[in-house]
């Protein structure tokens, strides 16, 4: 076939339109009114079993497959006789009869071929696959590719994230126990290092009498150091006032020198609703603030002190405006009642469970206003002593004494403070003592502050270090690892 007759082949079924009509295939073509019509006659059996039997003994393929083509060409380029017609005519008027049944019991159409169950699908093909496949182009082709997805064994996990099948660690299964236990064991010394601390209902449970009297002591110090808790008549309370009420988290402490200290704070983590980010976010002292003041003290030669103040919250009170809650339960309400037995009269149940309410007087850990309240109460006495707070880190105050200039840099609690004269270093810590009772004080050339090792060698010349902190920590690990 030439070109030409494959281009005009193409634009026929390109144009051929299709309909839906009654008593018509639905997608069956309509041809044009002058485009031939090719009718297909059926060829009886025997003549297809004979022409199946000389195509399969014929070498020479390609000529009757090229005799083929040119017959079905002549068979199309003629034009239709008038026994097609009638062939056509009755085929319509069979259609249009739409409550004609056919019987199963008929008698089936001796042209219509049927296939046996020994015969296969391929026994019908006429041509060779490699040569329909020759026939087809290659841009038409589109290549599918089937994704696979093979099982995997049961894996493990690491300590680094990754995971790897028992097979690839070659150990049995009595081994694999004991290496599981001994990664759990690793897991709970290393949080326990990390975090060396748990509930106190916890401690308590494991600890008992050590526990309780921990949490007693914990207590004792909130009712004495300038009464940090009050009663509140619990009848006088709103529903809002309730619901708003912060719950006490009671912690357990055990040292590693074995003592156990027992902590009690606020659940502030509710009070992010109404409570405004500029109420409850305090500045701190900047790395560059810090790093110059050192290399200020180291080139003046400056006497430096290092002092902590303990308990430094709860030494600022509540303002007027804000009222807050602290709401105790189950077996912590009788410890504290045990440590203020004017709470018994205030003890309520709720769903069956002790329930204490408590008002906060001053700034107990774990409100989220806590640290500006602290921030607030110091800079006052800093303002009270004379001090200016700096405009570019406000957690660095100056002042002048002796001619000489006095600095204090603090980070919450943590303070450094230096001057060129010994004397005066110690006044200023009295003075602060003053307000603050039972300051921590270290003196000296080489000083700890936020874990940072600082050595003042000659003028102008200073050592800064993390060394002794960070194998303090090593120290402690491999202490903690001994069992293993």
């Amino acid at each position: 076939m030439d070109i030409d007759s494959q281009n005009y082949q193409c634009h026929n079924m390109l144009s051929t339109k299709y309909m839906t009509y009654d008593g018509w295939e639905i997608g069956a073509p309509v041809n044009d009114d002058h485009e031939p019509i090719i009718e297909i006659v059926p060829v009886p059996d025997d003549e297809a079993e004979s022409s199946n039997t000389n195509d399969s003994e014929d070498e020479d393929e390609d000529t009757d497959d090229n005799n083929d083509n040119t017959s079905t060409e002549s068979e199309s380029n003629h034009p239709p006789s008038s026994d097609d017609d009638d062939s056509h005519s009755d085929n319509d008027n069979s259609n249009d009869d739409d409550d004609e049944l056919i019987s199963d019991d008929s008698p089936p159409d001796p042209q219509l071929k049927t296939r046996s169950d020994d015969e296969s699908i391929s026994d019908d093909s006429v041509e060779s696959i490699n040569e329909t496949r020759s026939k087809i182009e290659a841009n038409n082709v589109i290549e599918g590719n089937r994704v696979r997805f093979a099982t995997k064994p049961p894996n493990i996990s690491s300590f680094g994230g990754k995971k790897y099948n028992v097979n690839m660690l070659n150990i049995g299964q009595d081994d694999f126990a004991k290496f599981e236990k001994v990664k759990a064991g690793l897991y709970t010394t290393a949080v326990g290092i990390y975090f060396n601390q748990m509930p106190a209902s916890k401690g308590i449970k494991l600890y008992r009498a050590k526990a309780v009297a921990a949490m007693f002591k914990e207590y004792k110090q909130l009712e004495d150091f300038n009464k940090v808790l009050g009663r509140i008549n619990p009848e006088s309370l709103q529903h809002d006032q309730k619901r708003r009420a912060l719950r006490a988290v009671n912690l357990i402490k055990l040292k590693h020198c074995g003592k156990m200290k027992g902590r009690t704070c606020a659940d502030g983590s509710t009070q992010r609703k109404y409570v405004p980010r500029e109420e409850a976010s305090p500045p701190t002292l900047s790395f560059e603030a810090l790093m110059g003041i050192l290399l200020v003290n180291a080139y003046e030669e400056r006497d430096t002190a290092i002092f902590d103040v303990p308990g430094a919250y709860l030494h600022a009170e509540m303002p007027d405006d804000k009222f807050a809650i602290l709401k105790t339960e189950g077996e912590f309400v009788d410890i504290m009642c045990e440590v203020n037995p004017e709470y018994k009269d205030d003890v309520r149940y709720e769903k069956g469970k002790k329930v204490l309410y408590i008002q906060i007087l001053r700034a107990l850990y774990g409100m989220i206003e806590s640290a500006l309240l602290w921030y607030n109460l110091y800079t006052e006495v800093l303002h009270k002593e004379g001090f200016e707070i700096n405009a570019y880190d406000r957690c660095v105050a100056n002042k002048f004494i002796t001619g000489k200039q006095c600095t204090i840099a603090w980070y919450v609690d943590n303070n450094i403070l230096s001057h060129v004269e010994t004397s005066v270093v110690d006044s200023v810590i009295d003075t602060i003592e003053g307000y603050f009772p039972g300051l921590v004080v270290e003196r000296g050339k080489d000083l700890n502050f936020l874990g940072m090792e600082i050595s003042f060698l000659t003028k102008g010349k200073l050592w800064l270090g993390l060394v002794q902190y960070i194998t303090g920590m090593i120290e402690e690990l491999e202490e903690a690892l001994e069992p293993y």
